[in-house]
């Protein structure tokens, strides 16, 4: 079964995502306001399974159909309210860390050093980081970390004033002033995974990566130590504490 199959087999009555002005922000973004699930049927079948980058928006969009039909898809959702404290946020900290990786003590140690930099830490692991307050926790299905970019593309959208279906205009938003950045710490990543962490950076968010590891696509910097991953997120132009106006108001037409 290829990639693409095999995640849209894993939707399954997708249900809005709620609390958002946004029912289904990735999906949303690209194929505008008035998208259906079911023009993703003939899409993919338009998939190449050798030629993944030049599909990466579809299997965004799939993967956040897989999330939509999650029994647990509202608790894992940041609201539009939600994403708005994580914003006003942000005029004290460095950014959005996600933290992408296979458990353990590397996790654990990565996320210490990033809230010691004042980061809003986001991961997506096996298991839930234990003896670490302050984290949001996606879960383990690969699929989850959307939850992440949902929260990226939102803020295109509102703060950025980018139209819907403008993924060019969401990508050059992101690049410039997207908050977020992605730490992969995957040792042994599925093809799913991969096609995922590439989509992400497509959409201009940038990646701290292993050496052994050279994406084809996207801003990234390479280090194999949880503190020298810190240091070279560092340098990335969209990160870092800095004056900021992200305003402590809800967002127009945002709810709880």
């Amino acid at each position: 079964m290829s990639l693409s199959e095999d995640l849209l087999n894993g939707i399954c009555q997708p249900a809005p995502f709620p609390r958002t002005q946004f029912p289904f922000p990735v999906a949303q973004s690209f194929f505008e306001r008035d998208f259906h699930w079911d023009i993703l049927e003939d899409k993919v079948e338009e998939i190449d399974e050798s030629r993944v980058v030049e599909h990466l928006p579809l299997i965004l969009a799939l993967a956040e159909g897989v999330e939509a039909s999650q029994l647990d898809r509202e608790e894992l959702f940041i609201s539009d309210n939600e994403l708005q404290r994580h914003l006003a946020a942000l005029n004290d900290s460095s950014g959005w860390a996600l933290v992408w990786g296979d458990g353990g003590g590397e996790v654990i140690q990565l996320l210490k050093l990033l809230q010691k930099e004042r980061y809003q830490t986001f991961v997506v692991s096996p298991q839930a980081p234990s003896g670490i307050s302050g984290i949001t926790y996606f879960g383990s299905r690969p699929t989850s970390v959307i939850y992440f970019l949902q929260a990226l593309i939102r803020f295109s959208h509102i703060y950025g004033r980018i139209p819907l279906g403008d993924k060019e205009g969401v990508t050059h938003f992101l690049q410039e002033h997207g908050p977020g950045v992605i730490f992969w710490l995957k040792t042994k990543p599925s093809t799913l995974e991969v096609a995922l962490l590439l989509g992400m950076m497509s959409l201009g968010t940038p990646a701290v990566v292993p050496s052994s590891f050279t994406p084809p696509i996207g801003h990234f910097r390479r280090a194999d130590s949880p503190q020298d991953m810190v240091k070279q997120s560092l340098q990335f132009p969209n990160i870092g504490v800095r004056p900021r106006k992200y305003p402590g108001r809800p967002l127009h037409g945002g709810v709880d």
